[in-house]
């Protein structure tokens, strides 16, 4: 026999119940001054729940990136420093990834497929 503990009677069935945001098992006088709480259904087989796998996007730069630039750079007619005051960037940098130096970051990557319309970056589906 279990005893209320709220306020210490022996009861034979306690009734779970919230109480000034406290769950406590009570008797039936102790009950009223809270909420009762319902035993929430069980979930027999967790297994049958499905989830949705969600794949990962990665932002990749081509093998290519430098030789798409200076030949787009090229076919416009554009100077490195044209080019490099579109972007609001150094002049070296531009020849520095064009000469393979320097690996073109993603962020600058994006910005020149912006202002040139190429497509020096690429959007993997990884799973």
């Amino acid at each position: 026999m279990a005893s209320c503990e709220s306020c210490g009677k022996k009861v034979e069935n306690p009734i779970k119940c919230k109480i000034e945001g406290v769950e406590l098992k009570v008797c039936k006088e102790c009950s009223k001054f809270g909420e009762i709480v319902r035993n929430k259904p069980k979930i027999d087989n967790f297994n049958s729940i499905k989830f949705k796998k969600r794949r990962k996007k990665e932002k990749i730069i081509v093998a290519n990136a430098p030789e798409l630039l200076k030949a787009e750079r090229e076919r416009r007619k554009m100077r490195q420093i044209d080019l490099a005051k579109m972007l609001q960037i150094k002049e070296s940098l531009i020849h520095h990834i064009e000469t393979r130096e320097i690996a073109l970051t993603i962020q600058l990557g994006e910005k020149i497929d912006e202002v040139l319309g190429l497509e020096l970056v690429k959007e993997l589906e990884i799973d």
